[in-house]
């Protein structure tokens, strides 16, 4: 019996996407309407909950596609570690694959939420340096980097706040005597804001992923509040954890 609804046809393509046979291109909404018997509308309607489910991409008036997944392997605790002394594991990883890294960065001074209190052990009302960065392969946007500083570290050492890379902050943190001992990672999933929809460049349906780590010093006091946001069909997160 041939699909009479959307939802008939949707499952049908979902289908043929899920074995390999519809790989790349998908045919026009006319030929996709021939091929099911129904009209353009049911078509339309079926090619919307595929995009919704992040199966499928292209914009108004395009041919659809079929939405690959090339997720980096990022190996969270090496992730801003220096690898050189030019580039840390993000940027060797961009260049290996004969992409240009670039960051963007602004600085913000905010009140501390109530995240930022719990996470940084500062008081309600204190207010933290915020570095935002937009790191970006050949142009394009890949992810979303927060640094929250406590302002007692940016009071004594003010260079956090002019750095151009937030990956330079361990070695700035070295530097002013303030290694990082050890680390707190929290990892979440939701769906994207319209901001960071727009900001990412991340298809509908696709989610968020979140990575969270607070820094601590030797004597267990908080120096680093990051938090990474990234497409999930952009990243994998991995840990290396001893037996």
């Amino acid at each position: 019996m041939s699909p009479s609804s959307h939802s008939e046809v949707a499952d049908a393509l979902r289908s043929k996407i899920n074995s390999g046979e519809l790989a790349d291109e998908l045919p026009s909404i006319q030929q996709l309407g021939d091929d099911f018997g129904v009209g353009r509308a049911t078509v339309r309607r079926a090619l919307q909950t595929l995009t919704a489910e992040g199966l499928i991409e292209g914009g108004a008036g395009q041919l659809k596609h079929v939405r690959r997944e090339d997720r980096d392997q990022w190996v969270m605790s090496t992730l801003a570690a220096k690898r050189t002394a030019d580039e840390d594991t993000w940027t060797a990883m961009i260049h290996q694959r004969g992409q240009t890294p670039s960051v963007e960065t602004t600085v913000h001074l905010l009140q501390a939420d109530a995240e930022l209190v719990a996470a940084l052990e500062i008081g309600h009302g204190d207010q933290v340096v915020l570095q935002a960065a937009v790191h970006k392969a050949d142009g394009k946007p890949h992810h979303l980097t927060d640094v929250h500083l406590p302002q007692w570290i940016v009071a004594a050492h003010p260079e956090f706040v002019t750095a151009q890379d937030p990956a330079t902050h361990a070695a700035l943190l070295a530097a002013a005597k303030l290694p990082q001992a050890y680390y707190d990672d929290g990892i979440a999933g939701r769906m994207p804001t319209p901001d960071e929809s727009q900001r990412l460049r991340i298809s509908p349906g696709v989610p968020l992923l979140i990575h969270t780590r607070i820094t601590y010093s030797a004597d267990d006091r908080p120096l680093r509040y990051i938090r990474t946001r990234v497409a999930a069909d952009r990243a994998a997160f991995a840990y290396q954890v001893e037996a």
